[in-house]
């Protein structure tokens, strides 16, 4: 067989689980590596029959470096939908947020008349004749 495969330690199952990522659930397990990766010769010998006598497509067996490019390819794709599901999220969320924010503080504060205006800067009103005087 020349098919890679990937051997991993499983907490949850408590043992090896080894696969052939090419061939859809071809995955097996042991105790150890060595039995594993045996029971998943087996496996994979299984599925090609199979497969065959489905007329399922078998795929053309990659070597390592093609699978560990499609890894890196396929985890910077989830990468950029992640930051782009994320940035959505914040935007969506700031929208909601933001205006409610920008009200209520807003609301601590009454627009100053002209008169208070210029008692702020402790100077007399030069234009007393137009405070309450509409500009259109």
């Amino acid at each position: 067989m020349k098919y890679p495969i990937i051997v991993v330690w499983s907490e949850e199952d408590e043992a090896f689980l080894a696969g052939i990522p090419q061939l859809p659930g071809c995955v097996a397990h042991g105790d150890t590596q060595t039995e594993a990766v045996a029971t998943l010769e087996d496996l994979a010998e299984q599925w090609l029959i199979t497969a065959k006598q489905k007329g399922w497509n078998i795929p053309k067996p990659k070597c390592s470096a093609d699978l560990e490019k499609e890894h890196k390819q396929q985890m910077q794709r989830q990468q950029e939908e992640f930051s782009a599901a994320l940035k959505a999220g914040v935007e969506q969320a700031l929208s909601k947020i933001v205006p409610g924010i920008v009200t209520d503080f807003m609301k601590q504060f009454k627009a100053p008349s002209a008169d208070s205006f210029f008692e702020l800067g402790r100077r007399p009103n030069p234009f007393p004749e137009m405070v309450g005087i509409e500009h259109k």
